[in-house]
């Protein structure tokens, strides 16, 4: 414990929230079969309704004042936000945050993952639902295989930490256990998943 504190990679006190997560916006490049706000379903979310590049940024002010630890960086897809998101990030880091971000990948590029190497992170998650390309695709909605698994090797190549997010759901459960494998040659940290789903859209 006193190690991990020495690191900073958890507080010695919590005076202060220890955690918030920014969903910076609805949008997103792929359909998820099992996405939990419904982005990118402009029936059900409004995007006009989302907040202003000025109002998310007097958010991050309030969260610098109290010393928050750890901010979680989600969507949507962050990186839709382009320059946006950086300037989110930038008013974070002023407190020394240390930030979780959550990316499809479909957008990384070796020129974002230059900015984004300037943050302190506990990790930067990709997520990828199979194994194979045609399990991934189907789960996401886009054909995005090829581009999760450059977006890993930029994000382990830049000396970020790696963790992998895998959805376990009816058409791909049977392949967890090369899925892991998988995880493990990316040079994740980890692979999270979330509950066993067994409906998946079938």
């Amino acid at each position: 414990m006193q190690n991990k504190i020495h690191r900073n990679l958890i507080p010695s006190v919590y005076q202060n929230p220890l955690g918030i997560q920014f969903e910076l916006t609805y949008k997103c490049n792929q359909k998820c079969i099992h996405c939990y706000n419904q982005s990118n379903d402009l029936e059900h979310n409004d995007v006009s309704q989302e907040l202003s590049l000025n109002e998310w940024k007097n958010i991050a002010r309030q969260v610098v004042n109290m010393h928050v630890f750890q901010c979680v960086i989600s969507g949507g897809e962050p990186t839709l936000l382009g320059d946006k998101l950086f300037e989110i990030m930038d008013i974070l880091a002023e407190s020394d945050v240390r930030f979780i971000v959550i990316s499809n990948g479909m957008l990384l590029n070796e020129e974002m993952v230059r900015r984004f190497k300037k943050y302190k992170y506990s990790w930067f998650q990709i997520s990828i639902d199979g194994s194979r390309d045609y399990l991934h695709d189907y789960i996401r909605g886009a054909k995005s295989f090829e581009k999760a698994l450059e977006a890993a090797n930029l994000i382990k190549e830049a000396g970020i930490p790696l963790v992998i997010a895998h959805s376990v759901m009816k058409s791909n459960k049977d392949y967890l256990e090369e899925m892991i494998d998988m995880a493990f040659l990316l040079g994740a940290e980890k692979i999270i998943t979330g509950p066993l789903a067994l409906w998946d859209g079938q």
